[in-house]
């Protein structure tokens, strides 16, 4: 099975069915309701790509990555939205779930604050959000810094926040709430940069 990689692909529209069974009766065939599921449809191609129950919250992969992008303003508001771009997308085919992938476009975060015995090799922030039209998983938000490990150019990545909702309406609204625990984050972001400034904290809405 092929993946898909580009963002344009994972990011078509999406629509909710009521779903219904045939049954052979005495009178012949009856189409029934199900009552309490119902299904996720590919806009585009008409398939079926979870079936879900009706408290299921439907978050396309457009606004997952609509809110990906307030994640980043929340967590790191030193930052604007301008500088993140997507850097990878991976999703199966048929587009039932997928992961995206976004960056800070800078190489590193201001860090003349850290002396440098202490200041890391750091490639920059970076955001993951991975979503699912089938309930298998839940939407979530992996918040961390790409960090540069060996002279081979290898990237790997450390998250230290992630922000999970399960797809159900009583979980996700209609927005979503991104209350970051800041003195743990401060604790976090020691290994990487300096502490937000009071600043931050208040654009932030801290």
């Amino acid at each position: 099975m092929g993946r898909l990689t580009r963002l344009d692909d994972v990011l078509f529209p999406v629509e909710a069915h009521p779903i219904f069974v045939s049954a052979q009766s005495v009178s012949g065939e009856k189409r029934i309701s199900v009552p309490d599921k119902k299904a996720i449809v590919h806009g585009v191609t008409g398939a079926v790509l979870g079936i879900v129950s009706r408290g299921y919250r439907l978050v396309s992969h457009r606004q997952a990555l609509e809110w990906t992008f307030q994640c980043c303003r929340a967590v790191f508001p030193e930052t604007n939205s301008s500088e993140w771009a997507v850097k990878a997308v991976d999703a199966p085919s048929p587009g039932g779930h997928c992961c995206v992938d976004l960056a800070h476009h800078s190489t590193a975060l201001d860090f003349s604050l850290v002396s440098p015995q202490g200041r890391p090799e750091v490639f920059g922030p970076f955001i993951r959000v991975t979503n699912s039209y089938n309930g298998l998983r839940a939407l979530v938000f992996d918040i961390g810094f790409l960090r540069k490990v060996c002279t081979n150019g290898l990237i790997l990545r450390d998250a230290i926040i992630q922000f999970k909702f399960a797809h159900m309406r009583r979980d996700i609204g209609e927005q979503i709430q991104f209350h970051v625990a800041y003195e743990r984050l401060a604790k976090l972001r020691a290994r990487f940069g300096p502490p937000l400034s009071e600043e931050d904290k208040i654009s932030a809405g801290r």
